[in-house]
């Protein structure tokens, strides 16, 4: 079960009234900022360590390597290996 989804059921807040408050909050839905939350410290892990790419999918909770590279192909534009070594220059 989601941290959201436990979150909504301990507190009996119906999950469209959690996603329309939290959305108002923070300015992005739940998912939004749990995806964009993992993207960053994937990106500082790129940038800041020399795990394996398979990895930090892991920590990131992306699960594969190939579910990583697509999602973070989407966000940035590029694969993360690009992205490292063009933070490495």
């Amino acid at each position: 079960m989601s941290k959201t989804k436990a979150y909504i059921r301990e507190g009996d807040i119906y999950q469209v009234n959690f996603t329309r408050r939290f959305t108002a909050h923070f300015g992005l839905s739940p998912q939004a900022y749990t995806v964009n939350a993992r993207m960053s410290l994937a990106k500082e892990l790129l940038r800041e360590t020399d795990l394996s790419c398979t990895q930090i999918a892991s920590l990131t909770g992306f699960g594969d390597l190939a579910r990583f590279s697509s999602r973070f192909r989407q966000k940035t534009g590029l694969a993360p290996t690009a992205y490292r070594a063009q933070a490495d220059r």
